[in-house]
């Protein structure tokens, strides 16, 4: 991964400005920064080593944030390449669990999501499945350690992927696939929020994106109801139990994530997370039979 010191040069947005610049809080796959040209803030992100295995189009990427933006959900990108990207920045904070939480957020949420499924036109396809196999097979390729358990798991995972093979009218959407709030939901002072980090994203099942929201902010079954009646305009009885396979399918995600990024023996410059401890921990919950972390 390249130097921010090493790209700056090249970006013609700034030619000429006095820039300066400081780590942004986020980036667990990724690192970010908050830039400075002539007292104007941007945020840059410069793409770390995990899309070498997940094989994601970073241009597509780049046009479906433009699309985000179009429909208000998004943030207008400036200047990029394969290996970065410049956006404008929100002035907005991250949202807690305690405000993920709160009756008009999740509606909100809600809205932001059936807005963002509506994206056409962008190419990727990324569902769990892929991610999680995209992951492991990542994985696999740097030799990571196996740990006990996984198999035991993942077997699960064929038989919601053979579920999800018969509601295929949930899974042709365009998601976001990261839509945790305290990373990637912003918040202004007006109480707008933007959706940001669409490095995921791709063609997927959109109960993906709504069991993200409910599986880390720890929603309760009524709050579960009043996102899908939000999202749908109505709560089917098949709802919970896709609701309730994409929550497994979110610790697997993190499982996988972790274990790929643990083999990578992953740095930045936003966390110091641990990533075996962040597998271990995903993978004991799953295999006490919790899909919340």
């Amino acid at each position: 991964m390249r130097t921010i010191e090493s790209i700056l040069p090249e970006i013609s947005l700034w030619q000429g400005k006095t820039v300066t610049y400081g780590p942004l809080n986020g980036g667990m796959s990724n690192t970010t920064y908050k830039v400075f040209a002539d007292g104007v803030p941007y945020a840059m992100r410069i793409n770390g080593g995990q899309n070498d295995y997940l094989l994601l189009d970073r241009l597509e990427e780049a046009e479906a944030i433009r699309k985000a933006h179009a429909l208000g959900i998004g943030m207008e990108v400036l200047a990029g390449t394969s290996e970065y990207m410049v956006t404008e920045f929100f002035p907005g904070q991250v949202l807690t669990e305690e405000k993920a939480r709160q009756p008009e957020v999740i509606e909100k949420i809600a809205d932001i999501l059936r807005k963002a499924h509506t994206i056409t036109g962008v190419n990727r396809v990324c569902s769990p499945f892929d991610l999680v196999g995209r992951y492991l097979d990542g994985a696999r390729k740097l030799n990571a350690g196996w740990p006990d358990g996984l198999d035991d798991v993942l077997r699960e995972m064929d038989a919601i992927q053979n579920r999800a093979s018969k509601v295929e009218h949930y899974t042709e959407a365009y998601c976001h696939n990261d839509a945790y709030a305290v990373f990637n939901f912003l918040e202004n002072e007006s109480g707008e929020l933007r959706l940001i980090d669409w490095e995921l994203s791709g063609v997927g099942s959109i109960f993906f994106d709504l069991a993200t929201v409910s599986f880390h902010n720890k929603y309760d079954e009524a709050m579960d109801t009043l996102l899908l009646e939000r999202y749908f305009g109505r709560v089917e009885d098949e709802f919970a139990g896709l609701l309730w396979d994409m929550k497994y399918m979110n610790m697997l995600r993190e499982i996988s994530w972790a274990l790929l990024h643990h083999a990578m023996e992953a740095k930045s410059v936003n966390h110091d997370l641990n990533y075996h401890e962040c597998m271990m921990f995903f993978l004991n919950r799953l295999k006490d039979g919790f899909v919340t972390p």
